[in-house]
C-alpha cells in the first residue's frame, strides 16, 4: 500500500499515474510457484474490479469466490 501511495502521490511531468497491486501469500499447501502467481493474480483482477489503484490481498478476495475441488 505505501508503495501505491507513493506511485499516485508523485509528481509525474504527463499525467497522474495510480497502481493497482494484488497480492499473494505462499502457504505450505502451495505445491507449485504456478498457484502464488495465480492467487495473486486474482487479487490483482480484484483492485482492478474495484475501481483501480487499490491494494488486494488475495485473503480478501478468497472468501468470495468459489473454490475448486
Amino acid at each position: 500500500e505505501r508503495l501505491r501511495v507513493k506511485i499516485e502521490s508523485a509528481l509525474w511531468p504527463q499525467r497522474t499515474v495510480t497502481a493497482s497491486f494484488g497480492i499473494g501469500t505462499l502457504t505450505e499447501d502451495m505445491k507449485e510457484r504456478a498457484e502464488l502467481i495465480a492467487a495473486a493474480d486474482r487479487a490483482l483482477y480484484a483492485s482492478k474490479e474495484a475501481g483501480r489503484n487499490r491494494s488486494t490481498h488475495v485473503r480478501d478476495v478468497a472468501e468470495a469466490e468459489p473454490q475448486p475441488d
